[in-house]
């Protein structure tokens, strides 16, 4: 096939993105010489949006005519966002550490990375023992993003205690220790475990 003339581009596997955004991101063109480099190229850009499982481009002669046929399997997109068993934070809130939308490819990376961000606001809270989930199920079957909160008590610092502690006084160890005690006004004294 190299350097024959291509006489069709084809795109199959497309059901919600547009044959035109893919046929913006591939370089090989109907009345342009068939080119294996080429072709491997769009191939390769084509995984790199990440908007695709699978990219496959095959030429081959149809009527003595060369046509290079492109089978993308799309990766599935969010089809909604929802997070339950929040009190402390509202939902609208809690969606501004979500780095997706509705619409968006399903990302591993991202799903976890945003539950990730929930604990931390919480944590930053005091919220030692919050917990966030993903529902897997619903996002299997359905697409949808299920944040399911626990978020557990606030946890502040009352006292400070060391034990075992005879060459160091109290106050020495104080000034070490970056946990900080419980004050109205002055001081959160929130608790973390880290």
């Amino acid at each position: 096939f190299e350097g024959r003339v291509i006489d069709a581009v084809r795109i199959e596997g497309l059901d919600l993105i547009d044959e035109g955004y893919v046929r913006g991101q591939i370089r090989t063109r109907a009345g342009a010489e068939y080119s294996a480099t080429q072709v491997a190229e769009d191939v390769s850009r084509l995984l790199r949006t990440g908007r695709f499982l699978d990219a496959q481009a095959t030429p081959r002669l149809e009527d003595d005519r060369v046509v290079v046929l492109f089978t993308l399997r799309e990766k599935p997109v969010v089809q909604s966002i929802e997070i339950v068993g929040n009190v402390k934070f509202s939902t609208k809130d809690l969606l501004k550490e979500i780095e997706f939308v509705v619409g968006d490819p399903v990302d591993r990376f991202l799903l976890s990375q945003s539950r990730e961000q929930i604990e931390r606001k919480y944590r930053d809270e005091g919220y030692a023992y919050a917990e966030v989930t993903l529902d897997e199920e619903a996002l299997n079957q359905d697409q949808h993003v299920v944040y399911q909160i626990t978020e557990g008590p606030r946890v502040r610092v009352r006292k400070i205690e060391y034990e075992g502690n005879v060459t160091y006084e109290k106050r020495r160890l104080d000034k070490l220790v970056s946990t900080k005690t419980y004050i109205p006004i002055f001081r959160t004294g929130e608790f973390d475990p880290d």
